[in-house]
């Protein structure tokens, strides 16, 4: 494979280098390999020729009489010179030549890589000063950077390490896969706003922020690693553990920080809803940096567009879940507080379990756990965007158009698609695209027929808390606040007969003068998708020319109050003579609001 490699490129120096380096593992298995690659082809460049036989004798012959002088001034000639001098023991001249080649050449790895071999040689301790030379530092890779700065207190410098890898350029690939993927989510999410659509200049902000914090979640595996040398390392508990505790709660603080900060500094969670999107959309600007380095293998953007990318809004969910019930369903202050801890909670135990079954090397033979996660948690998570859009003070009758959000979905996906087939095409050819396609994009297709069922399975009505329908949620208590209680609903068909007075008023100049009048309940009735509404005939004397007078439609304005309580409040809608009240699509804007009413039982 080397030399396959070294045929098409002639001029990599630093190709040939690693293939010596490689060689001498197999040097035991071969006869006469001296020899062999002393008088080895490396390139049909003269000059890389000499270069790759000069690093050859200083590296593995240092002590050969024939030598081979590597060419004055090109590239890695002060390497070559200092790996000789290192292996005659001149360890100050071999440090002067390395030096040389990092100014040079910024940032290569072998020399970096010597110069602390020859400083280990002495002792450990022999490193700090070069480790807190800083011009030393700036020239290792990022992660010894980081490392470095971690374990030496230099905060400042740690800081604009993580910042800066949030900076780096990536493969433009990889940079144009990630936008897909999260442009085809924003509108996803941003579309189901259909109540009060939240400006995209504010949802890009938060994405934006999202994005930058991404690699803050390093602190958390830093202090895990450096200062308790806590990884993984196979063992269940201790896995599962780091997952969740390490990983879990390190990603879901820094995804939680910029919507939280936003939503409540700039006071845009107007509904229920927007704490879901907002928290789905710093979850995407996460997943987009998180992704940058994953999708540099084209292989990998159709999963990560839909397995990691909606794990993370599922996890970021579970949390606004938890400040959506404190708002709008707690009955006390402690529920307030309780809520959105037990959402975090279970954010991070979610994400946790999640990792677990994909990166314990103990387990990763059962990561099918992993997508039967995965599906639970996403019909879940529709559920809460279900809840959320019924909970809207802003509700008014309109129609949801599921066909709207699956065209979404699928002209995003198959783009996606799009995209993957085409880079893998350009990376490994046409006959490994086509394979790699048939083969692992089964995903995809079901992927979206999935959604489809959980879209049109919505049940848009105003004040209505659905029940999850995953009976296991009954038996874990972390999970039962997210639970509906039967008992909590009115069956309004029981009411069937219950004559009421209707009042209205007086200052309500167009019927105030005809009202209080008598009405009995007939029937429920649909209205804008809500079954909670009654069909009421009139039974005392009431005129009117622009609507029905003989029936009206009611319901209480609180959900959870009984239409039989003494002097409720209600929604009274009068009902225009083109409507047919055995159409079932009627929907609140076909009505007419009264205004201010109330009901009390004859």
């Amino acid at each position: 494979a080397f030399e396959f490699v070294l045929r098409r490129d002639s001029l990599d120096i630093d190709l040939r280098f690693k293939f010596i380096d490689k060689a001498d593992e197999f040097a035991n298995q071969l006869d006469d390999v001296d020899s062999i690659y002393k008088n080895y082809n490396y390139s049909r460049n003269k000059q890389v020729q000499r270069q790759s036989l000069a690093y050859l004798y200083a590296s593995r012959f240092p002590f050969d009489s024939v030598f081979v002088s590597p060419i004055p001034d090109a590239p890695r000639t002060n390497y070559i010179r200092g790996v000789r001098k290192m292996h005659h023991g001149e360890n100050e001249a071999a440090m002067r030549f390395f030096w040389k080649e990092l100014k040079q050449n910024p940032g290569y790895k072998r020399a970096t890589d010597e110069m602390i071999l020859i400083q280990l040689q002495e002792s450990e301790y022999a490193l700090d000063p070069l480790v807190q030379n800083e011009e030393f530092v700036k020239h290792l890779p990022p992660g010894q950077q980081r490392y470095i700065h971690f374990n030496y207190g230099k905060w400042g410098l740690y800081l604009l390490d993580i910042v800066k890898a949030t900076f780096r350029v990536p493969m433009l690939m990889a940079l144009f896969a990630g936008l897909v993927i999260s442009i085809l989510w924003l509108l996803f999410m941003r579309n189901l706003d259909i109540f009060r659509m939240e400006k995209w200049k504010d949802l890009i902000i938060v994405f934006l922020l999202g994005g930058f914090f991404t690699h803050f979640c390093w602190i958390g595996y830093d202090i895990a690693r450096f200062q308790f040398d806590f990884t993984i390392n196979g063992q269940g508990f201790n896995d599962f553990f780091y997952c969740v505790f390490v990983i879990g709660l390190s990603e879901e603080v820094v995804k939680f920080l910029p919507w939280i900060a936003f939503i409540f500094l700039a006071k845009k969670a107007k509904e229920p809803y927007d704490y879901i999107l907002y928290a789905c959309v710093s979850a995407l600007g996460f997943a987009f940096v998180e992704n940058l380095n994953y999708l540099e293998d084209p292989g990998n953007i159709s999963l990560r567009s839909i397995m990691s990318t909606v794990g993370h809004m599922f996890d970021a969910s579970l949390v606004a879940y938890g400040f959506i019930l404190g708002r709008y369903k707690a009955k006390s202050k402690l529920q307030k507080f309780l809520f959105p801890v037990l959402g975090f909670i279970a954010a991070i135990f979610a994400h946790g379990f999640y990792d677990f079954w994909l990166i314990s090397p103990g387990f990763k033979n059962l990561s099918i756990l992993t997508f039967v996660f995965f599906v639970l948690t996403t019909s879940i998570w529709f559920q809460f965007i279900n809840n959320a859009m019924n909970n809207s003070p802003y509700y008014v009758g309109r129609r949801f158009e599921p066909l709207r959000q699956i065209n979404i979905l699928s002209i995003g996906l198959v783009a996606i698609m799009v995209v993957e087939y085409l880079a893998i095409n350009y990376n490994y050819g046409t006959s490994f695209a086509n394979e790699r396609m048939l083969s692992h994009n089964w995903m995809v297709p079901i992927f979206l027929l999935f959604i489809t069922v959980l879209i049109y399975e919505f049940q848009i009505s105003k004040g209505r808390w659905r029940k999850f329908q995953f009976r296991i949620a009954d038996f874990i208590p972390l999970f039962s606040g997210f639970q509906e209680n039967d008992n909590t609903r009115i069956e309004y068909q029981s009411f069937e007969g219950l004559e009421l007075r209707l009042f209205v008023p007086k200052s309500n100049r167009y019927v105030g003068h005809q009202f209080p009048v008598r009405a009995r309940i007939v029937s429920s009735i649909t209205v804008s998708g809500s079954p909670d509404w009654s069909l009421c005939q009139i039974t005392s004397s009431f005129q009117s020319t622009a609507f029905r007078d003989d029936y009206v439609i009611v319901r209480t304005k609180d959900p959870q109050m009984p239409i039989d309580a003494d002097k409720v409040e209600i929604l009274l809608l009068f009902i225009p003579h083109s409507i047919r009240l055995d159409d079932e699509l009627i929907e609140t804007n076909d009505l007419r609001f009264t205004g201010k009413a109330f009901a009390r039982p004859v």
